[in-house]
């Protein structure tokens, strides 16, 4: 079950532990931020999650500069794994283990999954769409902003989405990266 209540996490479940419990290991808090269902972050960087014409935004704010998109998806669980993943940085850093390399064959595109171009126009910047079946059927996807890496963090995306959060959170607490991933 998701809420879009301000302030809330977006789920009714222990997912939410799981993630806050992540996030404290790397020393990452949670911010309490008008609109948002959920902001982590640090002295350095800051990410929000917040609901927007069906959508839900992940947005990256460093220091006190602008916030910006990291990606779009009508599906919240796929935005909190890519939060989980980008936290995962501070996470292994405090624990003193190495970084992941990302998941196995991540220089391409996952089976089953297509990217889309969409370029600028209608007041919208450039931007690439990464689509699949989720996993009750269903047509899935996440929108990038084109630029400065949006077919990087498409594909790379591609290769853990179908995973559980539980999943990401196990694997990226382990110093290998295994299952999902390998070190750098």
């Amino acid at each position: 079950m998701t809420t879009n209540e301000p302030g809330s996490i977006g789920s009714a479940d222990d997912r939410d532990a799981a993630l806050l419990a992540f996030a404290a290991s790397g020393r990452i808090a949670p911010f309490p931020v008008a609109g948002a269902l959920l902001c982590l972050g640090d002295m350095e960087v800051r990410f929000e999650i917040v609901a927007r014409d069906g959508e839900y935004d992940l947005l990256r704010q460093e220091r006190s500069g602008p916030k910006r998109l990291v990606l779009s998806s009508s599906e919240l669980a796929t935005v909190r794994k890519a939060l989980v993943v980008r936290i995962a940085v501070n996470v292994r850093a405090r624990r003193g283990q190495r970084r992941v390399a990302g998941p196995a064959g991540s220089a391409s595109l996952a089976d089953g999954f297509e990217l889309a171009e969409h370029p600028a126009g209608d007041d919208l910047p450039a931007r690439v769409e990464l689509r699949w079946t989720a996993s009750d059927g269903g047509a899935a996807s996440a929108t990038f902003p084109a630029q400065p890496d949006g077919h990087g963090a498409a594909i790379r995306l591609s290769r853990y989405v179908l995973a559980t959060e539980s999943e990401l959170i196990e694997s990226l607490s382990d110093p290998s990266g295994r299952p999902l991933f390998t070190v750098a």
